[in-house]
Order: C-alpha cells, then structure tokens, then sequence
C-alpha cells in the first residue's frame, strides 16, 4: 500500500506493480483524503494517517471505509487524541497500541483500543466545539498598501489592504481567488506570492499544479471599502513544466517553484527546492540566469530575495545554515559571501534598511536582525504564543515606512513575518516592538492579553 499525497489517494501494488486497489480524491467524506501522509497495515485493515483532514482513516483491502478516529486539534498545542497535520502512523507488532507522528506539532502520540484505556488514565479531552482555524501557508509579500497570502487548504491566494496597520488595525480583507485545480487559475497546492503594486499584479506559484498564474488587482474603492470577489482577474498562466532547464540539472528535468520573490525591474526569483537552485525568471517564466552554489552547492534553499537595486541574490539555504550572497549579474557563481548568522535553520528572509537582513529561524523559532557583516542586532524571545513570540516562522515582508505613511520613521519601517505554526502573521517594528497578531483568534488572543 502506498499513499500518493498529491492525488489525495491511497493505492495497493501487486509484486508485479501493476495497481490492484486505488481508492480516494479529495474530500473529508469517508473514503476521500487530503494529503494523506503515512499508511499501516494490520489484520485486513489499512490505517492511512489523513494529513490535512486530521484524522486516521481505516479501511478494508478492498478500500472501502470502516470508521476514522482523531480530531481535529482546534487550540494552540491541543492534544489528547486531537490530531494536527498527521504525517505518519506506526502499529504495533500485536496491534495492542499505534503511534501517530504529527511532525508540525514535533510530537507523537499513542492510542489504544478503546476498551484497553483505564478509567483512572484516561487522556484529557478538552470540550468539544470551537471554531476552523485560519490556515495561512508560507508566502506573503507586501507592496505599496497591499498584503497577499496564500492559504493553501482552501487552496487560494487572499488580498489585504494595510493601510491602518501603523494604527494597530488588523488588514482588511477586500479579494480572495479560490478554485482547485490543475488548471489555469486552479490551485493544487499555492506556495508564494509575489505582489507588483504599481502594476497592479499578483503572480502565485504552484510547484504541484506546475504553475505561474498572474492575476491584474482592481483597487478597493477608499471611500466605500468592501470585499469585491471579482477584483482579482486572471491575466496569465505560465506552465512551470515546460521552461528547459539548462543542461546539468539531473535531479529533476522540471522547474519547480516553491518560493518566489520580484526583480527589480520586472520578473521574479524562482527558488527550486528539487534542484537545490534559485532561477531569475523574466515575465513569461523564461530562465535568464541561475543560482546553485558552485562548486559549494547549494543544500536546501528555501527562500530568496534581490537586493533594491537588483545587482545581488540572498539565499537562505537551510541545512547550511547559511545566508549566501550572489552576484545577480553571474551564472552560476560560487557566491560572493555566505554567512553564518544566528538562524540555526534560516527558512525565510527580506532585506531591511541599509542592508540589513531579517532571517526567520524554524529551529529556535525567533527571528533575528543581522547586519552586512551578519552580526546579530536583535532577536525575537523564541517559541510562544505571546506577543512576539513564534512557533516555527516562515515567510517575511518588510515594509519601509516611507510607503507607510507612518511617522515611526525611527524604526524603518514594519516587519510582516508569517508565524505559521500559530497559524497566524504578526507584524513588528525592525527594533521588535510588537505591532499586532492577525489570523485564528485561538491563535492571536494570547499575543493581544485578551
């Protein structure tokens, strides 16, 4: 039995490989998956850890449902037979327990037949109720008075206006775009964002549905401020899956696209985690020069970003631990500099004012300021849901407060960081004061002290 995550099923091979049983799609009904993540088999039955349904789903060998157990875990670090993001699960030898691995929370958790649990241990079960928590991905970019997001459960993209956050007010929601899909304008899974404010375009990247789609963006009306669901409109789709890639790259002969960033001057960086290098992509996803470290090969990067001017390329690549610094004018170069900086596992990066970098560590859940040099100027306290406090962040925006209108001029401007294991983005000030908490309110009320 195997489990195919993409196509949200789970399928059984004979010792030929040829399929005998292929049971699933996407959905929560009995029988249909959402990214299942790990499958077991014991006595006659299949266990299939059913990743973003949080739950476990047992089936008969010949596919058909018989029950799920596990529910969906709504508080911030909720367990007691809750589930949150189930990647994996184990049975053992004699089927008396299972162990269900849930990597987004690092932890695992054990269960037992129901009749086995002794009343006196029973695990605490907090009540049931409550609310769907918002699901923010990883991307985000500000640009002008806009903020973009992507939610990939949905799975779509989200448009925000920002301009009361110097104020303290949460962003306003006024377009979402939302279709599943391996179409143009359809979404499997959306990873990125890049907005372009003064074009009036959002580009979205796909790396499962193999696409670029743009999208024009209709201004909000200030004066009669309202959600318009039709304000994004589909300009373009570029296929990911048909741009060559230079010669050399034996990984993976496809262009995938797992975070993206604007060029000065038009197009975007494209960072290709399965090829382990950082593309420059013009407006119609044609490749006009490529990163991967050299003869110091790149080892997972996962985030970029292009200096003001467009002369260099940051890379934060994450088993390195590294920041490494480009010259945006020369292929394939080894790097002008790579740094060491406070990030044990940097996992997503912006520049600041006079070229100051914010890095977003996944492994101690702060974020921290360095200088040019790499020097540590501040940092977040660490993992939390208090005010400034983060639980594996990821995606970061800095936006100056020039463009905010703020007279905060003092601290540069504000930090949109993606706190996406609270499932939630909080918005600081470059010296770290606590702006505002914006998603779940399960999530955002401890950071609020309310």
């Amino acid at each position: 039995w195997v489990v195919d995550s993409a196509n949200h099923r789970v399928q059984c091979f004979d010792e030929q490989g040829e399929v005998r049983v292929c049971v699933g799609g996407f959905g929560a009904a009995p029988g249909l998956f959402a990214y299942p993540g790990g499958v077991a088999v014991r006595d006659g039955r299949v266990f299939v850890a059913d990743r973003d349904n949080h739950r476990v789903q047992v089936l008969d060998f010949g596919g058909a449902s018989l029950g799920e157990w596990g529910e969906h875990a709504l508080r911030p670090r909720e367990a007691g037979g809750r589930l949150h993001y189930p990647d994996g699960i184990y049975l053992s030898p004699g089927g008396t327990f299972a162990v269900v691995v849930e990597c987004f929370e690092n932890r695992a958790q054990v269960f037992v037949p129901e009749q086995q649990i002794d009343q006196e241990i029973r695990p605490f079960v907090l009540p049931k109720g409550g609310e769907a928590s918002t699901h923010f991905g990883w991307g985000l970019d500000v640009d002008g008075t806009w903020l973009a997001l992507v939610e990939p459960e949905l799975p779509g993209v989200s448009i925000y206006d920002v301009s009361a956050v110097p104020q303290g007010s949460e962003p306003l929601l006024f377009s979402r775009w939302t279709a599943r899909g391996l179409a143009p304008g359809r979404f499997a899974h959306p990873s990125d964002v890049a907005l372009d404010f003064s074009a009036k375009r959002l580009a979205v990247s796909d790396p499962m549905a193999q696409r670029i789609d743009v999208f024009l963006v209709q201004a909000p009306d200030a004066a009669q401020f309202r959600f318009d669901p039709a304000a994004l409109k589909l300009a373009l789709s570029l296929d990911t899956a048909q741009v060559a890639l230079p010669s050399g790259f034996a990984w993976s002969a496809r262009l995938g696209v797992d975070a993206l960033a604007r060029r000065p001057g038009g197009g975007w960086l494209a960072v290709d985690r399965g090829n382990r290098a950082v593309f420059a992509l013009d407006s119609s996803a044609g490749i006009e020069g490529y990163w991967t470290g050299g003869t110091r090969r790149l080892l997972d990067p996962v985030d970029a970003c292009a200096s003001a001017d467009g002369a260099f390329v940051l890379v934060a690549d994450r088993l390195a631990g590294e920041i490494v610094a480009f010259d945006a004018r020369v292929t394939n170069s080894d790097g002008l500099r790579r740094w060491k900086t406070a990030a044990r596992q940097p996992q997503g990066l912006c520049l600041a004012q006079a070229g100051a970098m914010f890095v977003a560590d996944g492994a101690d859940h702060k974020l921290h300021l360095v200088d040019q040099e790499g020097a540590r100027l501040w940092s977040t306290s660490g993992r939390g849901l208090g005010a400034g406090e983060f639980y594996k962040p990821r995606g970061l925006a800095f936006w100056p407060a020039s463009v905010a209108r703020t007279k905060a001029a003092e601290f540069g401007g504000f930090l949109f960081a993606m706190d996406w294991g609270n499932h939630r983005l909080q918005v600081l000030g470059p010296t770290g004061g606590f702006v505002l908490a914006f998603g779940d309110r399960l999530f955002t009320r401890p950071a609020r002290g309310r």
